[in-house]
């Protein structure tokens, strides 16, 4: 088994959420779990931050995608064969589990047909992006059979799932600083080349 977070939007820009995936996935490698982000261009690292996090490539094409289509309509119930280079593996099995972010919305379900997955929401306010609430039954991929729970990193986000959807599992973590780098210090030292040595006051009214 292996646990693979999907980042496909494959940022060059500081993006928290994403930084919290590439911790998870050390996090989960330190506990002997063999765990990979997934990004999309191959050879493609976030660059912004220090990380030599194991990393596969989604590996796809034309006839790969025509041939999911074929075998789906053959066998509704057949797994999606969802393969992947860089790892020890070559495809994304029904015995892996897959990691996607809240903002896939309803494409959350048909993602790797058949694969186990967890959806981490950071931000319950993108929660029903991409729904479409004109519709007589909207597709609601928090109760697909696939997904077996949710992530969430604030106790808000896990009561507005609770109370959204009081069946699906919502279980939630704590983010964590680097105390090194981030720590109280009585006398404030100003870091900004614009800011004046003298100290400014406003003038009274």
């Amino acid at each position: 088994m292996a646990i693979y977070y999907l980042c496909w939007n494959d940022p060059k820009h500081p993006v928290g959420g994403v930084r919290v995936m590439y911790r998870h996935v050390d996090i989960l490698n330190d506990a002997g779990i063999e765990a990979y982000i997934i990004h999309k261009r191959k050879g493609f690292r976030c660059t912004w931050f220090e990380n030599c996090t194991p990393i596969v490539y989604w590996q796809d094409s034309t006839a790969e995608r025509l041939w999911e289509k074929v075998r789906k309509r053959i066998n509704p119930g057949s797994i999606q064969r969802m393969r992947v280079v860089g790892g020890s593996r070559r495809e994304i099995g029904s015995r892996d589990i897959l990691v996607i972010p809240e903002i896939y919305g309803p494409g959350i379900a048909h993602l790797g047909r058949g694969t186990k997955k967890i959806i981490l929401n950071q931000n319950c306010h993108l929660t029903f992006r991409g729904y479409n609430f004109q519709s007589d039954s909207p597709q609601n991929a928090y109760g697909h059979p696939d997904v077996v729970g949710v992530l969430v990193n604030i106790r808000d986000t896990a009561e507005y799932l609770n109370y959204v959807f009081p069946s699906v599992r919502v279980e939630e973590f704590r983010l964590s600083i680097d105390k090194g780098l981030f720590h109280y210090e009585r006398q404030k030292k100003s870091k900004s080349p614009f800011r004046s040595s003298k100290t400014s006051r406003m003038p009274s009214r």
